[in-house]
């Protein structure tokens, strides 16, 4: 008499959203549980495509983009329409106009658009700036032919370039720090972001107590366009990924998907977030990746941006159109490799999802994959292999995910 004689078994269970390698979109892992974060709404406009620059002006309520075929504006965000101005501009920038009045002005390379809430007019502007910041009363800004040059306009404004003691004039930084790529207002004082380094300046009362302090500190050749101040830091990404300038010391970020971005397009900050557009070699898309600084939290908002300006929310323009970036919405969680800590082949038996109903999960062996919808507590898969991705897609919190799965115990 014969007998079928089954190898012995055990049981694993392997915590899911512990495991390394995950990728958060739309959500963030704080206290074990998937919180909902920052989602991309798609807005219904007339928006050209192929924006490269986008801005508010605040004063008089414009927003401002300019696309492939012109410039275009717009007084809700919805329609946009194309000026008549021939308007050229490698890095234009917008600037307020300091006599109190509710008008600004949009930089070109060799003109202004005098923006007015009625009307816009164009003016000569070939000073030979590019990048400027408003500060104090003056315009900051990057020389076109010195890349190692700042220079600031006297005390009427961006307009007032007529270089005096108490008038416009500039100052230089060391060229070990490499070029000036980008200036940024940063605790009250104005960040130098070179090639190599960062430096600030001090820009108060007469130009001539200006000064120029370099900050000591490693960090790796930096992006051109990617310096902004969030939650009290100077953040900048580098070719060694993100880093922070606290105004004291700098610091490599630790948080997750810090040295995921290769080809960085743009960045830009909101509500105490760092946020940088770009392609991840990892996640092999573009995407925006938001470095949340209090709560210490790093994801991913699934949207190829090339630019952004804040116009009542953060106004993202794509190659799919204009999106505005809002909390809450569907959330996307995607695992590393789960292996239940053994090469072993293993059997999953179950998922088992705590906190949200009529999820979508999906789970792949890497040669298989199979999808289940509408999933309340647990699915369970049947599959085997020697490790497991388990994705879920879900429309709010997701408070546990823990797989179970059986190998063969002994020889």
């Amino acid at each position: 008499m014969s007998a079928n004689i089954y190898p012995k078994t055990k049981t694993l269970k392997a915590d899911v959203l512990a495991a390394g390698g995950a990728v958060f979109t739309q959500c963030y892992l704080k206290g074990g549980i998937v919180y909902p974060a920052l989602t991309a709404r798609r807005l219904e406009t007339d928006c050209p495509a192929g924006v490269t620059f986008a801005g508010y002006a605040e004063k008089p309520e414009k927003l401002f983009v300019l696309a492939a075929d012109g410039l275009y504006y717009s007084n809700d965000g919805s329609g946009f329409n194309k000026s008549q101005t021939e308007f050229a501009a490698q890095a234009p920038f917008l600037f307020d106009k300091q006599d109190g009045t509710n008008e600004a002005y949009l930089a070109g390379d060799a003109s202004l658009v005098h923006i007015k809430p009625s009307s816009n007019t164009v003016l000569p502007f070939d000073c030979g700036i590019y990048g400027g910041i408003i500060k104090n009363g003056r315009l900051f800004a990057l020389d076109k032919d010195d890349g190692y040059k700042i220079r600031w306009s006297g005390e009427n404004g961006g307009t007032d370039w007529t270089e005096a003691v108490n008038g416009a004039g500039w100052a230089r930084v060391y060229p070990e720090r490499g070029k000036i790529l980008n200036l940024v207002v940063f605790k009250q004082k104005i960040a130098v972001v070179c090639e190599n380094g960062l430096a600030l300046l001090s820009a108060f009362g007469a130009p001539e107590n200006y000064k120029l302090v370099y900050i000591d500190g490693v960090t790796g050749k930096i992006y051109k366009n990617t310096a902004y101040a969030a939650a009290g830091k100077l953040c900048f990404y580098t070719k060694d990924g993100l880093y922070y300038f606290d105004g004291v010391k700098i610091e490599k970020s630790q948080l997750p998907l810090s040295e995921t971005i290769t080809e960085p397009v743009c960045a830009f900050s909101y509500e105490g977030k760092y946020l940088l557009s770009g392609y991840g070699a990892g996640l092999k898309k573009n995407c925006v990746l938001v470095f949340d600084l209090q709560k210490n939290a790093g994801y991913v908002v699934d949207k190829n941006v090339s630019a952004v300006c804040m116009y009542k929310k953060p106004y993202c323009f794509g190659a799919d159109g204009v999106s505005v970036l809002e909390q809450g919405g569907s959330v996307c969680f995607e695992s590393g490799t789960i292996d239940f800590g053994t090469h072993k082949r293993k059997f999953l038996k179950s998922v088992y999802i705590e906190g949200a109903l009529g999820v979508e999960v999906e789970v792949t062996d890497g040669v298989k994959t199979r999808i289940f919808t509408g999933v309340n507590g647990f699915c369970r898969p049947n599959m085997s292999g020697t490790g497991f991705k388990i994705s879920v897609r879900a429309s709010g919190q997701i408070r546990g995910i823990t797989a179970v799965a059986e190998v063969a115990d002994g020889v």
